[in-house]
């Protein structure tokens, strides 16, 4: 029933690259607004051919306007043959389409981009990068204008629909390249129903290679994807959950990000992240002891202890996945406690994560500390949400941070010793870089942070790994243009040297010192 991407001759593949029924096109497209839910997966569970799974994240609002300009970074890219679909969502009128880009490749390592929608009759492709129009253009099929083009993991695209300007019902989309701000035709498609108004609805992920016979959610690769804020006619918007049941495979991975970007992923094995309280940096950590399931904020340790694994199914498990962060029934002994307990048999074990707070989705009470307290060892309850400072919290992953030059990353010596120059090397590190709400960037194991040498603000002071003091050298503020400025002076920037060392010059804005988190 499904074809490997082929030629694309008209009618094998209006929508994505692949063969596939009208009911299933349905379950992907409007599976979130008609609550239609996608099949519940866990891994190692074969998936049926008639299915496609996918990831979603909905709209906070529904914004209608003759513009929208969809913001997509993939930050990990899977193998060409994992199939996998970053696309963003829309509506004009009636008629649902998306926008969105692939692994997929078509022999010559470049990879598939598309512009799609259902009841097309008319379509112009673009004139670059092998544009053609795919699928019949007979007012009811899903039929799509693409190009073959090679994109970069790390790099922002954005992806952009417009209404043409007096012809009713045609609508074009281009991509532009955040690095040198390049923009590429797609091509241009008109809708059948005339439609002038567009109405932003999700972004989401497909995972054709569950498609296939026999694969299995295990079998994802390694993925991820930061999605917005997006625009609509130069207003911005957030993204926000979309029912967490409709993800297709418990290993993967949803997170709204402060600035109402989100972050989707999907992992073989999901790797463990940090919770800490945001006014502190204090981790959720179980009790040390075997007789007590009590859960408390600690200083962060080296040991892994506060480690957990945030599922799509909104549970928050331990990395041995056997216990699960659960509301315990309040008793007249004590409130509405939080502790481990089984995750075959607890309730109240479904948490989402919701503008910095943890919410109990049985109970819509949020995850909070007995008495307000941020102090170490204090016990997490829950409580009424509210903006107290004890409820609000950060899932903190070892990340690696890339330079500008596609390929090269920010690296320190893989002993982690205190003085260790930090550098930049052309491969990704297996050092990770936490960083804390608090402003530090640490080691993965949370004893070296990075430090600008000497407390000196001075052109070319070397920024180094240093022994975690607090102090404000070791104190840092990302911008929205990717640079790293030190919070003892606005103005200083980490900078990589000629030689790939890293130190602190006056910034500039220029690539030397700009990244991707």
């Amino acid at each position: 029933m499904f074809k490997k991407f082929g030629s694309g001759s008209p009618g094998s593949d209006g929508g994505r690259g692949r063969s596939r029924s009208a009911s299933a096109l349905a379950l992907v497209l409007i599976g979130g607004s008609l609550g239609i839910a996608a099949p519940a997966l866990i891994p190692g569970t074969a998936i049926a051919a008639s299915d496609t799974p996918a990831l979603y994240t909905e709209s906070a609002a529904h914004p209608t306007g003759q513009s929208a300009v969809f913001t997509t970074t993939v930050g990990l890219k899977p193998s060409k043959d994992a199939q996998t679909f970053w696309s963003h969502q829309f509506q004009v009128g009636n008629q649902l389409g998306s926008i969105g880009f692939q692994s997929t490749e078509d022999g010559s390592g470049r990879n598939l981009w598309l512009f799609s929608t259902q009841g097309v009759t008319g379509c112009e492709p673009s004139a670059t990068d092998g544009g053609q129009c795919v699928g019949p253009l007979d007012g009811k099929s899903e039929a799509s204008a693409r190009i073959w083009k090679t994109w970069q993991a790390g790099r922002t695209y954005a992806l952009k629909i417009a209404a043409v300007a007096d012809r009713a019902g045609w609508w074009r989309a281009s991509v532009v390249d955040g690095s040198d701000g390049t923009e590429t035709a797609l091509g241009t498609l008109r809708f059948a129903n005339g439609g002038t108004r567009l109405l932003p609805l999700r972004g989401w992920v497909g995972f054709y290679q569950l498609s296939e016979p026999g694969e299995q959610c295990a079998k994802l690769e390694d993925s991820d994807v930061t999605f917005g804020p997006f625009q609509v006619d130069g207003k911005s918007f957030r993204y926000s959950y979309l029912n967490r049941y409709k993800f297709a495979c418990t290993n993967a991975v949803l997170r709204i990000n402060d600035d109402g970007s989100a972050f989707l992923a999907s992992h073989a094995k999901l790797k463990p992240v940090a919770l800490l309280s945001k006014p502190n940096a204090l981790a959720v950590t179980p009790d040390a002891s075997f007789w007590s399931s009590a859960i408390r904020l600690q200083p962060a340790q080296s040991d892994d202890a506060h480690d957990w694994l945030l599922r799509s199914d909104g549970t928050i498990r331990t990395t041995n996945d056997r216990w699960c962060l659960t509301e315990e029934p309040e008793t007249f002994w004590h409130g509405k406690r939080v502790a481990l307990a089984s995750c075959s048999s607890a309730s109240n074990r479904v948490w989402s994560q919701v503008d910095g707070h943890l919410k109990n989705e049985a109970t819509g009470l949020c995850l909070a500390t007995s008495d307000h307290s941020t102090y170490p060892g204090a016990r997490l309850v829950t409580a009424p949400c509210s903006r107290d400072a004890d409820q609000e919290f950060v899932s903190v992953q070892p990340q690696s941070i890339m330079t500008r030059r596609p390929g090269t990353y920010l690296w320190a010596d893989a002993s982690v010793r205190s003085q260790t120059p930090v550098a930049t090397r052309s491969s990704v590190p297996d050092l990770g870089w936490k960083m804390l709400p608090d402003g530090t960037i640490r080691s993965r194991d949370d004893k070296q942070c990075l430090d600008l040498s000497g407390s000196s603000s001075a052109n070319g002071t070397p920024i180094i790994l240093w022994a975690c003091t607090g102090g404000i050298n070791q104190k840092w503020t990302t911008t929205p243009e990717g640079e790293l400025r030190t919070r003892m002076a606005d103005d200083v920037c980490a900078t990589v040297q000629e030689n790939g060392n890293v130190a602190g010059y006056r910034c500039t804005g220029g690539t030397n010192q700009t990244f991707w988190f």
